[in-house]
């Protein structure tokens, strides 16, 4: 998957992503949009930008059309509009970008109807050194792993 957008500040996504940067730092960098779905569970390269080489890996956890989760944060009776406005800034952080009205404004300038997009949430994979396998790092950011846990067990023995 190519991650080439930059958001307001002008850093990369794949960075945010890779780096661990983010926008709050209680919501990591888990969220993008494509314009065609990915299947849950598939792990796909990451890639910082068309024709350039992988630089990680990531692992699928939710794809659904903008549209279905539109419907999940649009409840019937409405939120109050500062709750609503609290989870489209919530997921503009988990997109990158420091706002709902960032994000908009990104797809607008590359003409690109959000609407037509599919939301997809996932992990970042760490490489194992012993079985060269990708693996879900157990504690991402406090202490990262070049060992996956199968390997570690396999050691134990």
């Amino acid at each position: 998957m190519i991650f080439c957008s930059r958001n307001e500040d002008g850093i990369e996504k794949w960075r945010m992503v890779v780096e661990d940067i983010r926008i709050d730092p209680k919501v990591p960098i888990c969220v993008t949009r494509r314009l065609k779905p990915i299947p849950v569970g598939k792990d796909v390269a990451l890639q910082p930008g068309r024709g350039k080489k992988a630089i990680g890996r990531i692992r699928v956890k939710s794809c659904q059309s903008h549209a279905r989760w539109s419907n999940v944060v649009t409840p019937k009776p409405p939120l109050p509009m500062t709750e609503f406005e609290r989870l489209l800034d919530e997921e503009a952080h988990r997109e990158g970008f420091r706002s709902w009205d960032g994000l908009l404004k990104w797809f607008k300038d590359h003409k690109i109807s959000i609407l037509d997009t599919f939301r997809i949430e996932f992990e970042l994979l760490s490489f194992c050194d012993v079985c060269h396998a990708w693996f879900k790092e157990p504690f991402p950011g406090i202490f990262p792993s070049i060992i996956c846990p199968k390997c570690v067990e396999e050691a134990r023995d």
